[in-house]
Formats: structure tokens, sequence, C-alpha cells
């Protein structure tokens, strides 16, 4: 009678043999070998690239500003503060989407790519607050390179005063130099370096120290996404997203040594261009060039 049972049904045998030796792939396996292919997931990948792209470009304008030193004023620095308050937005709704995308994977995978949102989120809190500053100098435009102007008019009381006699020529005094940032010519002036009474030196150092801590967040979301790339990676689907993570690190890692720079030498550092300030804002630039590039390849990865 045992022998007839182990008998009766061959082929569930053989399939309960084959079952054992190759188990079915957890859910998310399924989501790293279908590569993310459903109709859903596509519109929200088509929707993160564009949003990534963007960003770039609003990063790349605002860096490009703040290098050439032309934020001192108020129209000067609204510009620069709105072109990173786009950019932080852009950025924090890309990693929104990012994180509804992970939602299948589960509680961890949504957590560690929480980290990216909160960094957008730190950004645009930063962004803020440098628009909050209005100007960095407590002087208008005018005052600086146009003369004291709007003072009222008083009547001329003064007793004439007979002429003086002419008063020998006194030798001509050497050009002082120009100041970094402001318009040739500056540095000859009545008013100097020391007279300059700078505003928004709290808001300065402000704005770099959330940028700095975005950047931290935004390596560790990196890092956990090479990780868990790298346990299951193949050439043929994951070398775009590779090169992707690459430069967005690079990025983050040049943000952060770039506002560490910044926090050191404070907003009178960067009007005077010393303390390596210079390098930092070549640094920014460079770094939204990176995000550019990360979002060209991450788009390349979701679609091809």
């Amino acid at each position: 009678m045992i022998a007839e049972e182990n008998t009766e049904n061959p082929q569930e045998e053989q399939k309960l043999v084959h079952d054992t030796e190759n188990p079915a792939p957890k859910d998310e396996e399924k989501k790293e070998l279908t590569g993310d292919t459903n109709e859903e997931c596509s519109h929200m990948n088509c929707v993160s690239s564009v949003l990534i792209l963007l960003m770039s470009i609003f990063f790349i304008a605002g860096a490009s500003l703040w290098k050439n030193g032309k934020v001192f004023f108020e129209s000067q620095n609204d510009a620069l503060g709105t072109m990173y308050l786009i950019a932080s937005i852009l950025y924090t709704t890309h990693m929104g989407v990012e994180v509804l995308k992970k939602k299948g994977l589960g509680c961890v995978h949504m957590m560690m790519t929480s980290l990216g949102f909160l960094a957008g989120f730190i950004w645009f809190v930063g962004a803020c607050i440098l628009l909050s500053a209005g100007y960095f100098l407590d002087l208008s435009y005018e005052d600086l390179f146009g003369g004291i102007s709007n003072f009222p008019d008083f009547p001329d009381t003064s007793p004439d005063i007979p002429d003086m006699p002419d008063m020998p020529d006194m030798p001509d005094m050497p050009d002082m130099p120009d100041i970094p940032g402001f318009p040739d010519g500056f540095g000859n002036r009545a008013l100097v370096w020391s007279d300059i009474i700078f505003n928004g030196s709290h808001e300065f150092n402000g704005f770099y120290a959330c940028w700095l801590i975005g950047s931290l967040l935004n390596l560790v979301y990196i890092i956990y996404e090479c990780v868990k790339m790298s346990e299951n990676f193949t050439a043929k689907k994951k070398l775009y997203k590779l090169i992707a993570l690459v430069f967005v690190f690079m990025a983050n890692l040049f943000i952060l040594a770039a506002s560490s720079v910044f926090l050191e030498e404070g907003l009178e550092g960067y009007a005077g261009g010393i303390g390596g300030t210079g390098s930092a804002s070549d640094l920014m630039v460079t770094a939204s060039v990176f995000y550019l590039i990360y979002g060209i390849f991450i788009s390349l990865h979701y679609f091809f």
C-alpha cells in the first residue's frame, strides 16, 4: 500500500522537488528582476527623471550666480535664493516620488529613501533662510557707487568767505586695489573695506549649515543604494545606475566640502574671496553639473 501511494503521483513529486530547489523569488527580487517595468512605475520613473533634470538646471544657475560674487544686494540675492529654492523643491519632489516607488519593498527601503526626501526639505529650509537675508551689505548700491543722495536741501546761511589763494598741487595718489566681487574701480572710492557693514551673516551661515546637513543625509542614502545594488549587480541592467550613483555621490561630497569652507570663513571671507572660498564656489558649480550628469544616467537606467 505504501509503495502504491509513493508511485501514485510521480509528477507531483517532481514538481515538489523542483519548487524546493528553486523557490519563488521574493517581492523585492521580483522588483529587481523586472526592472520596474509596470505601467504605474514607468510613469513615476518619467516624472522622477524630469524633476531631477530640472533641479540640476536651477542648481547650476544658482551656483553660477554665487560663483560670480554678485549677490550682495537685495535683487541679486533674491535671484540666487529663488534658484536654490526652486531646485530644492524639485529635488524634494523627486525624492518623494522615489519613496512612493519603494512602498512595495518594505519599511527599511522606504525609511532609507526618506533620508533623501529629508535632505531635500532641509535644503528648502536653507534656501528660505537665504532669501530672508534680503541683502548682505548695509549700504545701498547708490551709496557705494553713485555717491550719497536723497539728502534734503538746506538754505545757505553761511557768510561769504573771501577767496583763498590757490593751494599747491598735491602729488597723485596711487590707485587702491579693486575688491573681489565688486565693480572695477570700487577700491578707489572713499569708502574702505573696514567701513562696510555686512548684513545677513547668520542667514549666510544658516544656508550653508542646511546644505551641509542635507548632503550628509544624501550620502547615507546613496551608500545604502550602492550596497543594495551590489547584492544583485548585473552590468547589463545596472551599469547606468552605478555611473549615476558615482556622480551623485561626488556631487554631495563637493557640497559637503564647499559648505564646510563657507561656514568656516563666513560672509566676510566670501566677500573678500579669502580662505579658499573661491575654490568652494567652484566646487558648488561642479556639484551642480554632476547632478545634471546624474539625472541623465538615471534616466538611461529607467528607460533603457
